[in-house]
């Protein structure tokens, strides 16, 4: 296998990670993991990521590589490529009394036309300049070694909201020298969505179907915007502010 090779369609799927092993997955029932690197830490952090997007997509869900919160009864996603800022995003709101759904896998269906984000685990990474910026967690997070962007764990327990909710805004960040929101069209929607899904696969053709039509729907039933903003950290509580103003 070459790094980070994957192959999925509704029966059965493949990721190999080079730093711990293959992970398989069997029609949306089980994930047999072959490591060569016995690093707890590691497999976990990589299970919880990628594999975990593809079990649940072959049990029907549709994935998006987003952070979300519950904030002021408004369900919201962050969501986009590795390295945006989701997750310092999503941090920003906690610091404010929000709460955390889902961080990095965010499971989405459509239900008698609506579309609802299911709940996944206390957890978020963020670097320590964040952390330490926001005073959202007293202790310094748990280390991954090999996680690209050299942030930290840290557990959200008390931050977790473990409730399935109907999505209301969905912002796609990207980094710019100014802040500025703006309203997607339904096309630059489409694009933004296909952007930050987990893929589509030429065998996965239920799969692929699903998730477009999963998309149409989610494209009417949500407001979408693209945010540009700095990576200059005292900048985030501007940033916040810009957004509070579709939100309220």
């Amino acid at each position: 296998y070459k790094a980070n090779q994957t192959e999925l369609d509704d029966k059965y799927g493949y990721y190999f990670s080079p730093h711990c092993g293959l992970f398989e997955f069997f029609e949306g029932k089980e994930i047999k993991v072959s490591y060569f690197d016995e690093d707890i830490k590691e497999i976990t952090r990589t299970l919880l990521n990628y594999p975990i997007s593809c079990i649940l997509r072959q049990r029907g869900f549709s994935i998006l590589h987003a952070s979300c919160i519950k904030f002021q009864d408004k369900t919201i996603l962050f969501a986009g490529s590795s390295g945006s800022a989701k997750s310092s995003l999503a941090a920003i709101f906690l610091s404010k009394g929000a709460k955390l759904i889902s961080e990095d896998i965010s499971s989405i269906e459509i239900v008698e036309n609506r579309a609802y984000i299911l709940p996944t685990y206390p957890w978020i990474k963020l670097s320590n300049e964040i952390n330490d910026h926001l005073k959202l967690f007293p202790n310094e997070g748990i280390p991954f070694p090999k996680e690209n962007l050299k942030r930290m764990g840290f557990i959200a327990k008390d931050h977790f909201e473990d409730e399935i909710r109907e999505i209301d805004y969905i912002i796609f960040p990207e980094w710019s020298e100014k802040i500025q929101l703006k309203k997607l069209s339904l096309e630059d929607s489409l694009k933004h969505l296909l952007e930050s899904s987990y893929g589509f696969f030429d065998s996965a053709r239920k799969i692929n179907k699903l998730d477009f039509n999963n998309y149409t729907h989610l494209i009417k039933k949500t407001n979408m915007f693209r945010l540009k903003h700095t990576k200059v950290i005292s900048d985030l509580d501007l940033t916040y502010n810009e957004l509070l103003s579709i939100f309220d």
